[in-house]
């Protein structure tokens, strides 16, 4: 993973090389498990103490503890923690793996790769989420534990991707089995920055939580999960928290089953409720018109195709060879075409939304028909034949609002987040529709919003080609529910991270 993090020259300056340091349990027996902490990288390992100590005391195992120094390479480090540790006394259990990982931010790397040693018995990743690759279900015991006010890459608006996952590995394993050895955990009112005291992680919102209380509700996550795998049994404790981070989360499962869901639509691909809720805003009719119509979806997993490739790239499944049309039965059969996904890398105005990282869409591509064909295939009149992609923006983030929980609105207006600012849609160059399938939505963050642009392609009930038909690039109400939750209550420009 790549952290988000950029230390200013002076703090670099601070980190000194550090030793592994290693905490006995009280109890002076010298065979527990040990817990191996992986620092973030320019974190002072003094910044860790109270997150050991708050986890030999949460847990009921006589348990050692390293904060490692992570100088010379995740290897190197793991063997000299596991060296540290046996000089002051402690001796492996010979008859299983009894070292856990810690990894926080972005040396969760670090206890991702030592994972697949033979004396690791599991790892937390604190503050962090497992690379891309890993393989979640057929890991070791792994606890995902994160915190509500991360600002960075492991904030709620990213880690809701892993909690889908963990839904997935459910419906193989059991939520007794997932519960024990694949837990995941935010922390609410907590920040990154709760993991290492008195050290400031650049992107947090600050912490809503006393860092007495943080600590120890670290130490008692990390306790409760350890004791678990010992026990074959996971706690009450850790199913409480697991229940309050789906409510957590909610707002963001809600969304995103907007963006896409496997069901309803033309093919095996699904469907995209929230592009058949655009065709019906766009269309504008009145109900009793609407009922005359029966509106299908086909969702595409991919934009585009290479058309001039030799031999030419196969279209299936792509946005850019779908069509919107109408046919007639007992009634107006449309069809609408949808994908969900980003290419912004030329297109937005701040450029940490030209390589938008979160679990929503950074844009929705609807391919529709406008109000004047429906209307004229029905020979009606609409009742609202002037709406945009802007109107379907602005239903976008109203979505999104309504979603977030009272406490969510409450902090969001307590900070004085920005809001979200729809402004006029950009058209498509000459309406010619390959630049609109390469083009996007534009964001543009300025001191008072993020601004939303759609992008635009309309072409005339009497064209020659595609007569009738209306594309909108769109933002996803769930990318709207990340930034309200994260990114409005950041400054703009970023700070430098400064030990306290």
């Amino acid at each position: 993973m790549v952290s988000l993090r950029i230390l200013s020259i002076c703090a670099a300056q601070l980190v000194l090389a550090s030793e592994n340091k290693v905490f006995a349990p009280d109890s002076g027996i010298t065979d527990g498990p040990l817990l191996v902490l992986f620092p973030s990288v320019g974190i002072p390992s003094e910044h860790y103490e109270p997150t050991v100590v708050a986890i030999q005391r949460a847990s009921e195992q006589p348990l050692w503890a390293v904060i490692a120094s992570t100088e010379a390479g995740c290897d190197a480090s793991f063997k000299a923690a596991l060296d540290a540790a046996a000089k002051e006394g402690w001796a492996p259990l010979a008859s299983a793996a009894s070292t856990w990982l810690l990894g926080h931010e972005d040396n969760e790397t670090c206890a991702e790769k030592m994972l697949t040693a033979d004396a690791a018995a599991g790892a937390v990743f604190m503050g962090a989420l497992p690379g891309d690759e890993f393989d979640f279900a057929n890991s070791k015991p792994t606890f995902i534990l994160s915190a509500e006010l991360h600002g960075g890459a492991a904030r709620p608006g990213r880690a809701v991707a892993w909690w889908r996952r963990r839904v997935e590995l459910i419906k193989e394993v059991g939520v007794d089995k997932a519960l024990l050895e694949k837990p995941m955990v935010i922390l609410p009112g907590q920040n990154s920055g709760n993991f290492c005291p008195g050290f400031d992680v650049l992107g947090d919102l600050e912490a809503e939580v006393d860092q007495t209380a943080a600590t120890s509700h670290i130490g008692e996550a990390v306790g409760v999960f350890i004791d678990g795998i010992y026990e074959h049994e996971a706690s009450e404790i850790m199913g409480a928290l697991t229940d309050q981070t789906e409510v957590l989360l909610q707002p963001l499962l809600t969304a995103l089953d907007m963006e896409h869901i496997s069901t309803g639509g033309l093919n095996v691909n699904g469907s995209s409720p929230y592009c058949e809720k655009a065709q019906l805003i766009l269309a504008g009719l009145s109900s009793e018109d609407e009922a005359r119509v029966e509106w299908t979806d086909q969702y595409n997993p991919r934009l585009a195709y290479n058309y001039s490739s030799t031999p030419p790239e196969d279209p299936t499944g792509t946005l850019m060879h779908c069509h919107s049309n109408t046919s007639t039965g007992d009634k107006l059969n449309v069809l609408l075409c949808s994908w969900a996904g980003y290419d912004g890398a030329n297109s937005s105005g701040t450029d940490k939304f030209r390589f938008y990282d979160g679990a929503a869409a950074g844009e929705i591509g609807c391919k529709m028909s406008s109000s004047d064909y429906l209307a004229l295939k029905l020979n009606t009149t609409a009742e609202h034949s002037d709406r945009d992609c802007a109107s379907i923006n602005k239903y976008a983030l109203e979505t999104a609002q309504s979603l977030l929980s009272d406490e969510q609105t409450k902090r969001w207006q307590r900070r004085g987040g920005r809001g979200i600012c729809v402004v006029e849609d950009r058209q498509t160059p000459g309406n010619v529709g390959p630049y609109w399938i390469y083009g996007t939505a534009n964001y543009t963050e300025t001191e008072s919003c993020l601004q939303v642009e759609g992008f635009h392609l309309k072409l005339e009930v009497d064209a020659g080609h595609l007569p009738g038909v209306e594309y909108c690039k769109l933002m996803s109400p769930a990318f709207a529910v990340d930034y309200l939750l994260t990114g409005s209550m950041k400054a703009i420009t970023a700070t430098k991270m400064v030990l306290v």
